[in-house]
């Protein structure tokens, strides 16, 4: 038997048994009991929904609701999956996740992932299977959906049972991991069921993996199978019932165990017959099955009619798939031929309706248009050229203020006796040192309202420094080009002033080669500051808190960003705040 064979029947095993929790365990609401002249109708049954979610569709663009758009992109890959074209339905899988994606986490993320791993089994794509069912389980984690994390690893468990099989005899090493995992992803289905306190869902999960089981563990199987069946039992589970009585056939045939299959087999004919609410799966289940005992037990002709009945099943599958073909085929040519009739009535309509509007209106607009925009240009240019040299003569006057103030402040420091007050005074005097060179920049510069850091720090730094006899200390910069708003300006020239006036003052008399080093930087949206000397250090008890301190913190409150001081070694300033 070819590798592609075996591929693909370990496929059709692994979807018969857990296709249901694609959806979460939540399969479309369809009615189960079909009378049997009924049955073919299911393949034209799927046509007719493909058109109808087609439409849907339509309407979704239309509407342009992204979050619908999704959800009809995620049902026409189920669509065509039911169809069993699932390069199709890959496609639109993958455009749902291309919606749904960047809105992060969800749960309908989730049912897209199993839905691609299904496609992927499907394939013989195991290891691709495998990648979207572990994404199921990421995503159903972190929206901590207990009920998504069941199925995804009941999924994983099918795609690592899978593995299982298809190494079993290539490589002992590779299938005992897969074996591992397996058990594992089985254990931690259960436990979610457990947590959910859902009967029915652990019932399924027991059911599901006794199938896994019957052929390596038999016993492990015939345990799973009959818990299953009590519960099913209690909860007058019919379709649960039907299916548990099935496996316990399979299982008792695998054991030679005729008489228990038979007995089996019996109560699922009976409960068939009694209520009629096979579906066409169901069905042809019962039948392969069937013939499995009957040619196990040598019953030939009994094997022979049950399997003359699986064909039956299976002809009338593909008569009800060529049957919706055609049908869906000839609605669509109609639909389309009514569509593009009445879209050419409409577009012809609607080019003759343009080109009379459009003749008369167009030149009228034109010129209306026109002469409303060269009169706001002018206009603009003229309050714009007015503003600006109203702000450079703001800036020449503050200037000019700033630096009369300077100098008085400087006559007066000069007649003071008090070191004290000379202190206080020649404070303030940088202080208002510091705003004035920042109205030079601005004076100076293109821009009205904004200072390059680069150029206004060391201007600022300097004359500090020279003001305290360090002109010849070189500080080390670090500066990129930031543009920043005089509102801002100002109180960081301030700080700054404080932090270089702290430093000539206490730690650069107590260091025979002082160091300063200035860095100021962008780091996303928010600029970054730092200040250091290689002084002593000084302390940071708020009862011995200067002026200076109040200063620096009025301001950091004022720029509503935040500062620190690290002392070990010298004394290092940060400062962080909006640009």
């Amino acid at each position: 038997m070819g590798i592609a064979h075996v591929i693909r029947s370990i496929a059709r095993c692994f979807l018969l048994f857990i296709a249901p929790y694609f959806s979460y365990g939540q399969a479309d609401s369809v009615d189960l009991s079909i009378p049997k002249k009924v049955q073919p109708m299911i393949g034209s049954r799927n046509y007719t929904r493909l058109l109808e979610t087609q439409l849907d569709y339509r309407k979704a663009v239309a509407k342009k609701d992204s979050a619908e758009l999704g959800e009809v992109c995620y049902l026409l890959g189920k669509r065509y999956t039911a169809l069993g074209d699932f390069l199709t339905a890959k496609r639109w899988f993958i455009q749902s996740l291309r919606i749904r994606e960047p809105k992060g986490y969800s749960e309908a993320i989730g049912k897209v992932y199993l839905r691609l791993t299904e496609n992927h089994v499907v394939s013989g794509q195991f290891k691709e299977a495998r990648v979207y069912a572990r994404r199921a389980l990421v995503n159903n984690q972190k929206v901590q959906s207990v009920h998504g994390l069941m199925a995804s690893y009941l999924v994983l468990s099918g795609t690592y049972g899978l593995g299982y099989q298809l190494y079993e005899k290539q490589n002992k090493a590779q299938a005992k991991i897969f074996l591992d995992s397996t058990y594992y992803c089985e254990r931690q289905a259960i436990h979610y069921a457990r947590v959910m306190k859902a009967p029915n869902e652990l019932a399924n999960l027991y059911s599901i993996f006794s199938s896994g089981y019957r052929e390596s563990d038999p016993q492990r199987a015939m345990h799973y199978a009959n818990y299953a069946l009590s519960v099913y039992t209690k909860q007058h589970d019919y379709n649960g019932l039907f299916n548990s009585y099935l496996k316990l056939v399979s299982i008792y045939t695998g054991q030679r165990k005729f008489d228990r299959a038979l007995a089996a087999l019996q109560k699922a004919q009976k409960f068939a017959k009694a209520h009629q609410r096979l579906d066409f799966l169901q069905s042809i289940n019962m039948e392969k099955v069937s013939t499995d005992l009957y040619q196990n037990m040598g019953q030939w002709k009994d094997a022979f009619y049950h399997l003359e009945k699986v064909h039956t099943h299976e002809l009338a599958a593909l008569s009800a798939d060529r049957e919706g073909a055609l049908a869906r085929l000839e609605i669509e040519y109609e639909t389309q031929k009514k569509e593009l009739l009445l879209q050419s009535k409409n577009d012809e309509l609607a080019r003759r309706n343009q080109f009379i509007v459009l003749i008369s209106v167009l030149l009228l607009l034109t010129l209306l248009i026109s002469v409303v925009f060269f009169r706001l240009f002018r206009k603009n240019r003229r309050i714009s050229r007015w503003n600006a040299g109203l702000v450079s003569e703001q800036n020449h006057r503050v200037k000019n203020n700033l630096q009369v103030v300077s100098s008085l402040l400087g006559l007066h420091l000069s007649r003071l006796s008090d070191p004290v007050a000379k202190q206080a005074v020649e404070e303030s005097q940088l202080r208002v040192q510091a705003m004035a060179v920042l109205h030079r920049r601005l004076y100076d510069g293109d821009q009205l309202v904004k200072v390059n850091l680069a150029t206004y720090i060391p201007d600022l730094v300097n004359g500090i420094l020279q003001a305290y006899g360090f002109g010849t200390l070189q500080p080390v910069y670090q500066l990129q080009p930031i543009w920043l708003h005089v509102d801002k300006s100002v109180p960081l020239g301030l700080m700054i002033n404080e932090l270089l006036v702290n430093a000539c003052k206490y730690a650069f008399t107590a260091t025979e080669n002082p160091s300063l080093m200035i860095t100021c930087s962008y780091q996303g949206s928010r600029v970054h500051l730092t200040v250091a000397d290689n002084g002593p250090g000084f302390s940071e008890d708020p009862a011995n808190a200067s002026f200076g301190m109040w200063l620096i913190t009025m301001l950091a409150e004022q720029l509503e960003g935040a500062y620190e001081f690290q002392q070990h070694p010298g004394t290092t300033f940060h400062l962080s705040f909006n640009g």
